[in-house]
């Protein structure tokens, strides 16, 4: 992505961004230049970017939807991941006590990343070599947290259904519905569940 300055950076997300970015692509049918453009009334999609101040409105409106009526830009940058980071989330996504030991992996990595990119966005004398080492802690972050929000998102059972199988893992189906769904699959028997409190609906 294009950021402040004209600068490119690279941004890791989520397979099920990927999967809505991909999904958008086609049905706006973009093969290049900008991913957010203007949408008429009629749904077509014109050639000409989105402009910021579109962004920002679809932002307040969303934000208003959810109880929020007052917030800066800066909120959904620093501010945010600070707010995310002392609100606890590894204790959401890595509850209970026989967690415990995950729940600290991840309390340590996201507190020490984040005052390293807190001191590399402000610090002059940072070298290259220190972004590129920020840039690996939050992928290691980003990386670590996804699986297990993951499983805390869609409540996946610890083992199979069917055969009792640990060898569970979270696949993304687009094709299942119009906006995509997760399904747990597991490694072993290759059962399949949409709903994790009925892991037996199997589709062989």
């Amino acid at each position: 992505m294009r950021a402040k300055g004209g600068r490119v950076r690279t941004v890791a997300v989520p397979l099920w961004i990927k999967q809505g970015i991909n999904t958008w692509l086609a049905a706006a049918e973009l093969e290049e230049g900008r991913l957010l453009r203007a949408v008429g009334k009629s749904g077509k999609v014109f050639r000409g970017e989105l402009r910021d101040w579109a962004v920002w409105s679809v932002v307040q409106q969303s934000a208003k939807q959810i109880g929020v009526e007052r917030f800066g830009a800066h909120d959904l940058r620093r501010t945010c991941a600070k707010l995310c980071r002392k609100s606890g989330g590894a204790s959401i996504v890595a509850s209970g006590g026989s967690a415990e030991r995950v729940r600290s992996y991840l309390k340590k990595i996201s507190d020490e990343t984040w005052q390293l990119t807190n001191w590399l966005t402000h610090a002059a004398s940072a070298t290259r070599p220190d972004a590129m080492l920020a840039l690996a802690a939050t992928e290691n972050v980003v990386t670590s947290f996804v699986p297990m929000v993951l499983r805390a998102k869609i409540a996946a059972p610890a083992r199979c259904g069917r055969c009792k199988s640990y060898k569970l893992a979270i696949d993304w189906r687009s094709e299942i519905d119009p906006l995509g769904a997760y399904v747990v699959r597991c490694q072993t028997c290759g059962a399949e569940a949409l709903r994790t409190d009925d892991v037996n609906a199997v589709n062989q």
